[in-house]
């Protein structure tokens, strides 16, 4: 049995002072093992909570329509705003910001109180047949657009 982690509605979101553009968001807490010699939380472990929230959102748009795609993620970034410490409760979102003919951008966010740290992804669609580049679903775009006002920035040559 799959347990999914609890992912916020847009009015819990909203009552937890998790501000628009934000629609997709889970709640947790800082657990002892992320803590770092420091006594805060780990910087590797931001990305462990970007790629839940990520894989999470995945799950949300239902990727079952598409079985020969897959994603990867292609580059990660994440900026600290202010440390945060063992047994700290947090929500932490995702939303597709911008997306292009075979990519999109996701941008993350951990909230606890106020903004602690931020952060994108890059993230490209495959064939999982060939591993080649290919178009985003005209339905995910949808999903992109109407979910979280992603922005389509259409083809690069050359790029994603």
């Amino acid at each position: 049995m799959i347990v999914k982690p609890p992912f916020l509605s847009l009015p819990e979101l909203r009552a937890a002072g998790v501000p628009e553009p934000w629609a997709f968001g889970r709640r947790d807490w800082v657990r002892s093992g992320e803590i770092d010699s420091l006594n805060h939380v780990n910087n590797t472990v931001y990305l462990i909570w970007f790629e839940t929230v990520r894989v999470g959102y995945m799950h949300a748009l239902d990727p079952s329509p598409y079985p020969r795609l897959q994603t990867v993620l292609k580059s990660l970034t994440a900026e600290f705003h202010q440390e945060m410490n063992v047994n700290e409760e947090y929500l932490v979102t995702a939303r597709t910001s911008s997306f292009r003919t075979s990519s999109f951008v996701q941008d993350y966010a951990v909230f606890a109180g106020n903004l602690r740290a931020t952060g994108s992804a890059i993230t490209v669609m495959l064939d999982a047949e060939t591993g080649k580049k290919t178009p985003l679903p005209d339905s995910m775009r949808r999903f992109f657009v109407e979910h979280d006002g992603a922005e389509d920035h259409g083809p690069v040559t050359g790029g994603t």
